[in-house]
């Protein structure tokens, strides 16, 4: 495994009615031409078993560093400042923004027609073959793909939306 690798940037974050951020994840990886992939994860709290703890914390995964560079540690704590500098959620507006290097998106759960916030929800339900809960007690932190965690804070959000309409 040869030369420097280019890291990739993704983060997800999900923005309150209260006009703050309720969770943010943030992700850094790298996947070598072997397939291998190095990675590290910020997560804004704790996710296990369904329940929430507020203590932000990184997961560090390794496949081709034996270490990482001091310079990596720098890279995060500039694309967690960049993105909570980046996106101010609107006060009263459920949204999720993610991005990944240059493709960004914006989910604005209040401007969805209701049909489509159930659509997407039984997507999800037909997808992993259970509920939105039975999914949320089977995930731990440290283990769930950071697509995973985008999917689950998006269902979150559908379904508190539809549970407020």
């Amino acid at each position: 495994m040869h030369g420097i690798p280019k890291w990739v940037t993704q983060y997800a974050v999900k923005s309150g009615r209260s006009g703050l951020h309720d969770e943010m994840a943030v992700q850094l990886y790298h996947k070598w031409p072997n397939g291998v992939v190095d990675a590290v994860t910020y997560h804004s709290h704790l996710r296990q078993f369904g329940k929430i703890e507020r203590d932000a914390h990184y997961h560090v995964q390794l496949g081709g560093f034996t270490e990482l560079p001091a310079s990596i540690y720098t890279m995060m704590e500039f694309e967690i400042n960049h993105c909570r500098a980046a996106r101010q959620p609107e006060c009263g507006r459920l949204k999720l923004f993610l991005r990944e290097d240059d493709w960004e998106r914006v989910m604005d759960y209040a401007n969805m027609p209701t049909i489509l916030v159930e659509h997407r929800i039984s997507l999800y339900e037909h997808r992993f073959g259970m509920t939105l809960e039975q999914f949320q007690n089977r995930i731990r932190c440290e283990t769930i793909p950071f697509g995973d965690l985008s999917i689950l804070m998006d269902w979150e959000y559908l379904m508190q939306e539809l549970s407020e309409r």
